[in-house]
């Protein structure tokens, strides 16, 4: 069988003598022989003769990595780009080297490209860089990475994150109920009033915190100066508790009856969305309508709707205005519906060296037709973020500052409900440091060290609180 190869591998190459055009002459090969002029075929660009060398080394070969790469360009430049990359993948699959496996994913994600399969591409880059032989190399191939995915109708983001946490479900701090410092007691049939005590499962608990984001966009059109863009995002938090948390609550279960485990602390979103982005002279505008439900729990807590309009004003070369507004309707399972109205007024600027600093006021009004959870929200936001890393890592932060007015704010007791006079005020400090650190990627994924601290107080103390959490994600670089 090698023999035959070999032969018809002499057929097909052929040097033609530049003094005699009609005086040919054939040269028998071996196969490494055969592989380097192939290689060399390419190099010079000569696809057609690397392409038949390729075939016929893959028929005396087919475990021949190389003969498959050569294959796969050839292929390429013959404008088969579905075949180009199947034999790329071959190759890749073949490789045993770092080197040789960068070099067939890069070719698989350029074959992918010229498919038009800008997902498929973007993978073939991600592989290719788990296997990079230099940053150099490594950084080209995120750039190549970051301009197909400008290309890609498609677009994905995922961010992971862990964190251990003091207080999992969100709960109180006190034992005791206080309302503007005073104990809340319930009257219970005929006897005397009693103090008002959190239970178990409303009590800070201790435990983990995992949380998904993701998201998928795609362009349904792209005009010289505007687009229409689909989306879907979900959002999911779980919680796992500790062995003190899990102890709490089993006595609370023996002494109640009533059983409680993480998944009743289970929170998540879902959101389809469709948004018109326009760049005008100066600036741009966009609106957006969005529609999709959240969970509590395992129960779906209210579906809803929002329709929303953004734009933003270049005011100088460095500094830009942003206002923004949206209406939301939500449908509650217990039928007490509510309508959110909000409004933002922002302001961005870039630093000389290349920082971006950002100033944010925002406004919220809850219409509800469960009193209790009306409101009026004010919030200030700044935010920083550094243009180069601080050693490893890329820093940026955000601190602010919000204040909750709940106007008819009641307590639900045995008997009837026990109204708050002025109301309940939730005053709360937030801030955020993270640390994104692009300088230990993998496949195009980064790690992400977020702190984030929040302090609650409340006239209505079952929702003060204080807290500080440090989580670690990945984050995609492109």
């Amino acid at each position: 069988m090698a023999k035959s190869i070999l032969s018809r591998l002499a057929a097909a190459f052929v040097v033609t003598l530049a003094t005699a055009a009609d005086a040919q002459t054939s040269v028998d090969l071996t196969l490494p022989q055969a592989r380097i002029i192939a290689a060399q075929a390419v190099t010079a660009g000569d696809f057609a003769v690397a392409g038949r060398l390729a075939d016929l080394l893959i028929e005396a070969d087919p475990q021949d990595r190389d003969a498959w790469l050569i294959r796969a360009a050839a292929l390429l430049d013959a404008g088969d780009a579905t075949a180009a990359r199947r034999a790329a993948a071959t190759a890749y699959g073949l490789s045993t080297e770092p080197i040789d496996r960068y070099e067939a994913a890069r070719l698989a994600a350029l074959a992918a490209a010229n498919e038009g399969r800008f997902t498929l591409g973007e993978f073939w880059l991600r592989r290719a860089l788990t296997v990079a032989p230099d940053e150099a190399v490594a950084a080209q191939t995120r750039a190549d990475g970051a301009g197909l995915r400008r290309r890609n109708p498609l677009s994905f983001d995922v961010d992971l994150s862990l964190a251990p946490s003091d207080n999992v479900n969100g709960g109180s701090e006190f034992n005791v109920i206080l309302i503007n410092g005073q104990p809340v007691r319930d009257q219970i049939f005929a006897g005397p009033p009693i103090v008002r005590l959190n239970a178990a499962p409303d009590l800070a608990l201790p435990g983990w915190v995992g949380v998904v984001t993701s998201g998928a966009d795609y362009r349904l059109t792209d005009w010289d100066r505007s687009r229409l863009t689909a989306g879907f995002d979900v959002y999911l938090r779980a919680i796992r508790f500790d062995d003190e948390a899990e102890a709490i609550l089993a006595d609370y279960a023996d002494f109640t009856g009533n059983e409680y485990d993480a998944s009743d602390y289970f929170s998540g979103r879902a959101t389809a969305s469709l948004d018109y982005d326009r760049l005008v002279t100066n600036g741009s505008w966009g609106a957006g309508f969005a529609a999709g439900g959240v969970w509590s729990g395992q129960n779906l807590s209210y579906s809803f709707a929002r329709l929303g309009f953004d734009t933003g004003v270049a005011l100088t070369p460095t500094d830009r205005l942003l206002l923004a507004t949206a209406v939301e309707r939500r449908l509650r399972a217990d039928d007490e519906d509510d309508t959110a109205v909000d409004a933002s007024v922002g302001w961005l600027t870039a630093l000389p060296g290349g920082d971006i600093a950002g100033l944010t006021f925002s406004a919220a009004r809850l219409f509800s037709d469960d009193p209790r959870r009306a409101n009026v929200a004010y919030a200030i936001q700044a935010r920083y973020i550094m243009d180069e890393p601080v050693g490893p890592a890329l820093l940026s932060g955000s601190l602010g500052y919000q204040r909750v007015d709940y106007e008819d704010y009641a307590i639900r007791a045995f008997g009837p409900d026990i109204p708050i006079e002025g109301g309940r005020q939730d005053d709360r400090v937030f801030g955020r440091v993270e640390a994104v650190f692009v300088d230990y990627t993998y496949a195009g994924f980064a790690p992400v060290v977020t702190l984030d601290y929040e302090r609650r107080e409340s006239n209505d103390n079952r929702f003060s609180s204080e807290g500080a959490n440090i989580a670690v994600g990945l984050r995609s670089t492109f």
